[in-house]
């Protein structure tokens, strides 16, 4: 289930954002070897792809709001 939600989110949300590419679009680190069992571990990273994130004081702000919600109900 999870393959298929990455492959349908590639489709609709990333792959719109570099039609206008002719190629390179990813960019790949290896790291060094996993300690547990020695496979190869890389980074791959979208070139000029730029997630879309809350700003940080939306979260604090919900945060809080739990946070006085929770002590008026211990009242």
């Amino acid at each position: 289930k999870k393959q298929q939600r990455t492959l349908r989110r590639s489709r609709s949300e990333i792959a719109p954002r570099f039609s206008g590419r002719n190629g390179g679009y990813l960019r790949l680190f290896q790291t060094r070897n996993r300690v547990n069992d020695g496979a190869l571990m890389a980074v791959l990273e979208f070139i000029g792809y730029e997630s879309i994130k809350k700003p940080k004081e939306e979260k604090k702000a919900k945060a809080e709001k739990k946070t006085e919600e929770k002590k008026e109900e211990k009242k």
